[in-house]
């Protein structure tokens, strides 16, 4: 635990000298635009030009190292005062009775410039712990109240009132003791939850099924043993510079998330850039749109696929529809339109359009999905042992192609909190089922011929 401790403490202390590094390089460069501007109207002006008439002796080298010593002094003197400033700013906005958003984002931003940021970051954290403490206190006192009164209907109203407004590690271990005996309140379930917990599963095992499936490869060889149409995959990796321009075809990275870097080739002068909402025409103006890509840390690195793109009767791309799919049950979901516009509509399984938090300026009114469909999707997700995976389609006007598995869609934050307490109990359902088909014995058959199809790539 000491060793751990000392090397947290020099990776912090090496992070910190290169924030510092770093901010000091903006600030000196925004210092020396000024002060070339400063010295340019100087040099301009009639008192400079006297000045430069003055006998040599005024300007000695004793002389001017002192002058250079001063401005050195001075400049950390004027730093001084703005970090000294910025933090007494901040520290006012976070003591304010109402937070201002766009101003506290404002001194962080000015908190980057000045090496303060850790700082900042640090008072930021201490407020909401402290807010959390005292908030969640006082919710338990309420239930404290409540705990041993005899009026059960009273403790279920407020038990359920409590439960729902609380986040799992806030629960008090005293209001589950006796959770059976008050149905109605259950304890809050979050999707959002849920997927964090389970991505801290998958840094520590890479061979989770929802990871194992997040390979295109081995995607497209589960749904081919079940006989589901999908798209021609190319199998080679490409760069920026080899990347062929095909008619018909989709380039999106290798590790890819959302439509950043993602462009529709429909012919060699009519690239839909997704991402951007534009269209680029030939292999130039792709390259440099990838390019820029990589340059705004959209796509991590220069690893390109291409794939066969899905058109509809007349020409157009198909549309995306991705169903949220838990373990056998679609819950949720998602059509989208991406051409000539990308657009939203989000979908219950019973066929009702409902707003979840998400692309809230983007939606439109979708077509829908086929029950036959949302049933295909739920006997996929019913053959891989995962709580929780996105199944990704294209649909023409004729048929639904297979896109790809999602195991941690993008985003997945930005649900209302209505969305994600709904998700979150399907997520919680779907685990028990999974676990009581595990404990049953059930054979995942395909899934695991796709476990030995990737044991003989790795030999």
């Amino acid at each position: 635990m000491i060793i751990t401790h000392h090397k947290e403490s020099n990776d912090r202390e090496q992070i910190n000298q290169l924030i510092e590094k770093e901010a000091e390089l903006a600030y000196m460069k925004k210092k020396n635009k000024q002060l070339m501007k400063e010295t340019k109207k100087l040099k301009d002006s009639k008192k400079y030009q006297l000045a430069d008439k003055l006998p040599s002796s005024a300007s000695s080298p004793d002389n001017q190292a002192l002058l250079e010593q001063i401005e050195a002094l001075q400049l950390e003197l004027d730093i001084e005062k703005q970090k000294n400033s910025l933090k007494e700013h901040f520290s006012e906005a976070l003591s304010a009775k109402e937070l201002e958003r766009n101003k506290i984002e404002s001194i962080i931003k000015q908190g980057r410039e000045f090496t303060e940021i850790d700082t900042l970051l640090d008072m930021l954290i201490a407020k909401k712990q402290q807010v959390n403490q005292d908030l969640n206190h006082s919710i338990r006192a309420v239930a404290h109240l409540y705990k041993n009164d005899p009026n059960r209907q009273i403790v279920a109203y407020f038990y359920q009132k409590i439960l729902a407004n609380l986040s799992l590690e806030e629960t008090p271990e005293f209001m589950l003791r006796n959770i059976d005996d008050y149905p109605s309140a259950k304890v809050k379930s979050s999707f959002q939850a849920s997927l964090v917990a389970q991505t801290k599963k998958w840094q520590r095992n890479k061979e989770m099924p929802e990871i194992v499936l997040d390979s295109k490869r081995r995607a497209y060889k589960f749904v081919d043993l079940l006989k589901i149409r999908r798209p021609w995959f190319d199998e080679q990796t490409y760069s920026i510079d080899n990347i062929p321009l095909k008619e018909q075809t989709v380039i999106k990275p290798v590790d890819g998330a959302g439509s950043r870097g993602v462009y529709l080739v429909m012919d060699r002068e009519h690239i839909q850039d997704v991402r951007r909402k534009k269209i680029i025409s030939g292999i130039d103006a792709l390259r440099q749109q990838m390019k820029q890509d990589i340059e705004s840390e959209w796509v991590e690195s220069d690893h390109w696929s291409v794939e066969e793109l899905i058109s509809n009767e007349q020409g157009k791309p198909a549309k995306d529809v991705k169903f949220y799919s838990f373990y056998g049950k679609v819950a949720l979901i998602l059509e989208i339109e991406r051409y000539p516009a990308l657009t939203y509509c989000w979908w219950t399984r019973d066929g009702q359009r409902i707003s979840t938090g998400r692309y809230e300026n983007e939606l439109f009114k979708g077509t829908g999905v086929l029950h036959e469909e949302i049933e295909l999707a739920e006997k996929i997700s019913q053959q891989i042992p995962a709580p929780f995976i996105r199944i990704d389609f294209l649909k023409t006007d004729k048929e639904l192609v297979f896109g790809e598995f999602t195991p941690k869609p993008g985003n997945f934050d930005e649900f209302d909190a209505i969305t994600d307490s709904w998700l979150g109990e399907y997520y919680t359902e779907a685990e028990t089922r999974l676990f009581q088909d595990l404990l049953d014995k059930k054979s995942f058959s395909y899934y695991e011929e796709i476990v030995k199809f990737g044991q003989e790539e790795k030999n």
